[in-house]
């Protein structure tokens, strides 16, 4: 939101037309830009014309309840890289609020004008040694995905292959953004990673827009992020990227391949899938993973 605003106001004849609406305080304006959180302080039959980033977040219940307030608005647009492929099957929330696609951009179309990088989808196949890492072994037999999610993630042969990974990267002078799932994980990966330039930032993080614009700096050369850097966040020099762990959610995915697209001259986007084949569950996720890149035409490389 912040970056957006910033856009408008490097604009002079918008920045006299723009206000906003968030956490930070607000500002009068004919052009509002407003977090969801805080749409309840608008009178929505103001806007007759509704933008809406991330649309695929529309049936969220801020949003919903706002649109839904927005008696006058005639025209409303929607954008995302990933309009449709809620995995709670509530796009038809979606459609219902702001109608079908009518304009869809390809990967190889923005990919070839250089609007975005060059991806290369690297998936790393292995199997946990359990073992060597008994705290985890009970958990070859559930299938409770927070229950996966908040331990499995943790075991010794992905934190190796991780550390082995962000090495060599470091090595290639790339920067490097590993998304993990929980803050745990990501406590444990930059304790792991302490002798690199490395930075973790999660929700709970003082100041996580000055930690990211010290990423954009090169002070940290490593950063290590929750889902808060899904969506949004601007960061242009990302070119290798580690999905430290993840399900099977098709929206999230791509958002997160997405933190690396912005293109970069002469190198393309790594993106590295640690696919563990020791649980049904994280083999049938990893499946739908690949197939979803497979249709998006990604290049794809299987270790």
């Amino acid at each position: 939101l912040e970056q957006v605003i910033e856009r408008f106001l490097k604009d002079k004849d918008l920045a006299k037309e723009v206000g906003w609406n968030y956490g930070k305080g607000t500002k009068e304006g004919r052009i509002i830009i407003s977090s969801p959180g805080c749409l309840d302080r608008l009178n929505m039959n103001f806007f007759p014309v509704i933008l809406c980033d991330e649309v695929h977040a529309a049936p969220s219940k801020t949003i919903y309840t706002a649109l839904m307030r927005a008696k006058k608005s005639i025209i409303r647009y929607g954008f995302s890289g990933t309009p449709f492929g809620r995995s709670d099957e509530k796009d038809l929330i979606t459609l219902g609020l702001f109608g079908n696609i009518i304009k869809e951009i390809k990967y190889n179309e923005l990919s070839n004008q250089n609007y975005v990088a060059k991806v290369k989808y690297i998936v790393y196949s292995f199997k946990s040694e359990y073992l060597l890492d008994p705290e985890i072994a009970v958990l070859k037999s559930t299938n409770d995905w927070n229950e996966i999610a908040n331990n499995y993630f943790l075991n010794k042969t992905r934190k190796k292959l991780i550390k082995d990974l962000v090495e060599w990267g470091i090595k290639k002078q790339r920067k490097i953004l590993i998304i993990v799932e929980r803050k745990k994980h990501g406590q444990v990966i930059e304790e792991m990673l302490s002798n690199a330039k490395v930075k973790f930032v999660c929700s709970e993080t003082r100041n996580v827009k000055q930690e990211i614009e010290k990423f954009k700096h090169n002070k940290y050369q490593v950063l290590i992020a929750t889902s808060l850097i899904e969506t949004g966040i601007d960061i242009p020099d990302i070119d290798m990227l580690i999905l430290g762990g993840i399900g099977k959610s098709y929206i999230q995915l791509f958002q997160r391949i997405g933190r690396g697209l912005r293109p970069k001259e002469g190198r393309e986007l790594l993106v590295f899938d640690l696919v563990d084949f020791s649980h049904g569950i994280l083999i049938h996720h990893a499946k739908k993973r690949i197939e979803y890149v497979q249709k998006e035409v990604f290049p794809l490389v299987k270790k």
